[in-house]
């Protein structure tokens, strides 16, 4: 036993002691993860988390587990793709939380109040990514999931890489830099989903519906579109690799109009490449209506006479050239292919026959 010979000795003591143990207190509180405290809950997550070589995935219950594993073992596959595409470097360690459900997702209180969050609209929902953390969802379908991350990484790489890897490098170039959204959004959009048919005829729809506007204005309605329509017009018109050296260009000069008018990239005004962007999409959608011009009505390709001898006729072809049809008639079991010539003499041959006979 421990005897002490003053009282001011055993108060500092007692007081030393009282503040270490609150120090460990506030410590071990400051390390607890508080998801959602300040949205209204339906349910009480119990979070727990598991590192992986770049990542601590924050996960819950028994389902979580297993999402969990599959967003490790994606994410981990992804980056070294990633980081080829966008030429930059993912983080050495950096926080996923990952929520079972939409609605779960919407109860997190993750970037409420930060100033630094970034928020990207997907056709799977909202991608958050705060400061060193990014939150998905799982909406049912893994394919949904892998989307997320892959957009969620890229913005990472893609932030680190334009306004520098520090605070202070951030907080320095975002005054310089101030790019238009769809420089960014549109270039990781494009990586991700690449330009698709379902992109096309959304930019087309756009563009027919607000006839009178230019790309700036088209790019304010709809950002992240505009931009894939744009890094795709120049990877069609110039190279791929000028879609990464316009980016590169942008960054180095930190001005969207310098970066456009290097001559190793495309050497255009910003207003300039504003408009050849939608010339040629309207030219590329005209040329495209003229192909698939409708067929006048009031002259068929083919008439085909309706059988007579209560024969069935089913499984009407026409050929990509328009030069011939094929069709099978059913008569007492019995099959009949025929092909139909459209042009000229219109002659049928019968080219396949089978089946049996009912008697």
């Amino acid at each position: 036993m421990i005897y002490y010979k003053s009282k001011s000795l055993r108060f500092y003591l007692l007081t030393l002691a009282g503040l270490v143990m609150t120090f460990n207190v506030l410590s071990q509180t400051a390390y607890m993860e508080t998801f959602g405290q300040n949205r209204i809950q339906t349910r009480v997550f119990a979070w727990k988390f598991f590192d992986t070589r770049h990542f601590r995935i924050y996960h819950y219950d028994k389902a979580g587990v297993q999402l969990a594993r599959y967003v490790a073992e994606e994410a981990e596959k992804e980056i070294t793709e990633v980081e080829k595409k966008l030429g930059g470097q993912f983080p050495k360690r950096f926080n996923l939380i990952l929520y079972n459900s939409y609605d779960e997702y919407k109860q997190t209180n993750v970037g409420l109040k930060q100033e630094g969050q970034t928020t990207g609209i997907t056709p799977t929902g909202t991608i958050d990514l705060v400061g060193d953390k990014l939150v998905v969802y799982f909406t049912g379908q893994h394919s949904d999931l892998k989307r997320q991350l892959l957009t969620g990484m890229s913005k990472v790489v893609m932030q680190r890489l334009i306004f520098g890897e520090s605070l202070k490098q951030m907080a320095k170039n975002a005054v310089f830099l101030n790019l238009p959204d769809w420089v960014t959004l549109g270039y990781i959009a494009y990586l991700v989903d690449g330009w698709d048919s379902k992109s096309n005829a959304q930019w087309k729809e756009l563009i027919d519906a607000n006839p009178k506007m230019g790309f700036y204005e088209l790019s304010e309605k709809s950002p992240e579109l505009a931009g894939k329509a744009f890094w795709k017009f120049v990877a069609y018109n110039y190279n791929k690799r000028t879609v990464k050296g316009l980016l590169y260009a942008i960054q180095e000069k930190a001005n969207l109009n310098k970066g456009m008018k290097e001559p190793q990239t495309i050497g255009l005004k910003v207003r300039k490449a504003y408009d050849s962007c939608i010339h040629f999409y309207k030219l590329s959608y005209a040329t495209d209506a003229k192909i698939r011009e409708q067929p006048d009505s009031a002259n068929g390709l083919i008439s085909v006479n309706i059988p007579v001898d209560n024969s069935q006729m089913r499984s009407l072809k026409v050929s990509p050239k328009g030069n011939d049809i094929a069709y099978v008639t059913w008569k007492d079991g019995e099959f009949f292919v025929w092909l139909q010539n459209t042009k000229n003499a219109q002659t049928k041959s019968l080219i396949l026959q089978g089946g049996r006979k009912d008697f």
